[in-house]
């Protein structure tokens, strides 16, 4: 069947005008009151510009967190672009230019700032910046400034960290679509006086900053401790940065192992405890032997690091000189028995925990059976073999003899402090448990600061006062090309006569414990003199 013309022009005019109705009605709506009351019924939007989580403190009560700041700001949009102009170009840290061009679609938003001030068109604070990089092994880090501590204090004392926590935000009035309403002053909200509260160390952060720096160019760790076994410094090198975790996970140099809680060979520095199990036993300081520079035991000589020995000496003199066949020699005197109970009193083989999830590596202490072998027992009093331990272990136990014979045991956290910073709970210090007579004690110390006055330790001798201590050249077994690997120790007190600090300074992969330790703690008593740390 043909379709007439005229019923198809009937058609098309009858589209046509269904659709000029529908054109002419979209056009009324967008032209009504009802629509231009909705464009402007007001809202509000909250913008977040910061967030703070609890602080950490030194024993002073400075921040190790939360100790530096930077600026937030929040564009306050003004109907004079000219204004908002001029504020943005001094206050934003960012291109202005493309922070005007944001402010162009009439939303109020957040930017960072370079000072804090209060405009017509912006508002900026100062906010914390969370790390900054200060004892960044024991502070750790969370999984993000609010969440979960994922390490060290972070996630022991995250409950606490959490609970005391702040923010900045601003509420803005807003229309239906969003664009700033004029007129409308905005709405602070800040609570970030509120992380003021949080937990307090033993740490000095002065003395923590400048040992760091001392550790600077080389691998290892250094402790402080007071003789009431309060940590002030605990520093472990290299250092990693919180901010990018991720590029320490590829460092071949392991930034993110806490070496001041791992276990390494030790040598030397363990003829201390050698020289307080003789005593113990009641074997005189006149004891004596004849180095000729080795010592055979059946089948196998051990040397002397004198090749042509020592001649005879007594045990200060074998102290100062590190002879090793003497102390071989005195550990049999002593007996495997006794030795092994007296390092097990200076808790050489035991973990030592500082906070819930914070603790050193138990080490390896032999047993009694595998010192039945006259060269197993050798290797013990020279503090090589299978003997392990960490830098805090060795600072725990040089610490009791600084203490005249009395062990404590080591504490990193004073307490917690609420948003005013008053001590809401505290951790009592260890009073300590004797484990070496005080007569035993003192000879020590005396053996210990004649190293420094008769030994190769003369030039590192602190400016102010008299140091104490003894080094090791640990031998690890592990070669670098056809050099061996050595683990360099200095572990001492000071001042020599009256103890007041005890100082351990390991440097991985060092050339001597006298050289590579030596000038370290000499920066670190000079450092406890010149600064006020000395009780008088």
């Amino acid at each position: 069947m043909q379709v007439k013309p005229a019923r198809i022009i009937g058609v098309f005019s009858m589209l046509l005008a269904f659709f000029l109705l529908l054109a002419f009605r979209l056009i009324s709506l967008t032209t009504t009151d009802a629509y231009q009351q909705a464009a402007t019924q007001k809202s509000t939007v909250l913008i977040h510009g910061a967030d703070a989580r609890g602080t950490i403190y030194d024993r002073n009560m400075q921040p190790l967190v939360n100790e530096e700041s930077e600026y937030v700001g929040f564009a306050v949009l003004p109907q004079n672009t000219e204004q908002f102009v001029q504020d943005m170009r001094r206050v934003a840290k960012s291109d202005f230019e493309s922070l005007v061009e944001l402010a162009q679609k009439g939303r109020p938003f957040v930017f960072q700032a370079n000072f804090e001030a209060l405009m017509e068109s912006v508002f900026s604070f100062r906010v914390p910046v969370r790390y900054s990089g200060t004892a960044a092994h024991l502070i750790g880090y969370p999984t993000s400034v609010t969440e979960t501590g994922y390490t060290g204090l972070e996630a022991a004392y995250n409950d606490v960290l959490s609970e005391n926590s702040g923010e900045l935000e601003m509420r803005f009035t807003v229309d239906a679509v969003g664009r700033q309403l004029s007129g409308v002053q905005p709405e602070v909200f800040n609570s970030l006086s509120d992380a003021a509260g949080g937990v307090v160390l033993t740490l000095d952060r002065e003395l923590q900053k400048y040992v760091e720096e001392c550790m600077a160019e080389v691998k290892g760790a250094a402790i402080v401790m007071r003789t009431d076994g309060d940590i002030v410094t605990m520093c472990s090198a290299p250092t990693f940065d919180q901010n990018d975790i991720a590029a320490s996970l590829e460092d071949e140099n392991s930034p993110l192992l806490n070496r001041a809680l791992s276990a390494y060979n030790v040598g030397s520095v363990f003829k201390i405890i050698v020289t307080c199990a003789a005593l113990e036993c009641g074997i005189s300081t006149d004891f004596s032997y004849d180095c000729p520079g080795y010592i055979d035991l059946g089948s196998q000589r051990i040397h002397c690091h004198e090749e042509e020995g020592h001649g005879v000496v007594n045990l200060q003199q074998a102290l100062v000189g590190s002879c090793n066949p003497y102390f071989i020699h005195l550990a049999q005197e002593i007996g495997r028995e006794k030795l092994l109970e007296t390092a097990k009193k200076f808790l050489f083989g035991q973990s030592i925990t500082l906070a819930p999830g914070i603790a050193s590596k138990a080490g390896i202490l032999p047993s009694e059976e595998d010192l039945i072998p006259p060269a197993a027992l050798a290797n013990l009093a020279i503090g090589q073999g299978t003997l392990l331990a960490t830098p805090l272990q060795v600072a725990v136990a040089v610490n009791a003899v600084a203490n005249d014979g009395v062990l404590v045991q080591p504490r990193l956290v004073i307490g917690e402090v609420n948003a005013q910073q008053n001590l809401v709970e505290s951790t009592p210090q260890d009073t300590g448990e004797r484990i070496i007579s005080q007569r035993t004690s003192e000879i020590v110390q005396e053996n210990m600061a004649a190293v420094f006055t008769l030994g190769d330790l003369k030039k590192y001798q602190a400016a102010e006062y008299q140091s104490a201590g003894k080094t090791s050249t640990a031998q690890t077994g592990i070669l670098d090309g056809d050099r061996e690997v050595l683990q360099t120790w200095l572990a001492g007190f000071y001042p020599a006569h009256d103890p007041q600090y005890t100082i351990i300074v390991m440097v991985e992969d060092g050339r001597s414990g006298t050289s590579s330790a030596g000038p370290i703690f000499k920066q670190i008593t000079d450092y406890i003199a010149s600064s006020g740390l000395l009780e008088n």
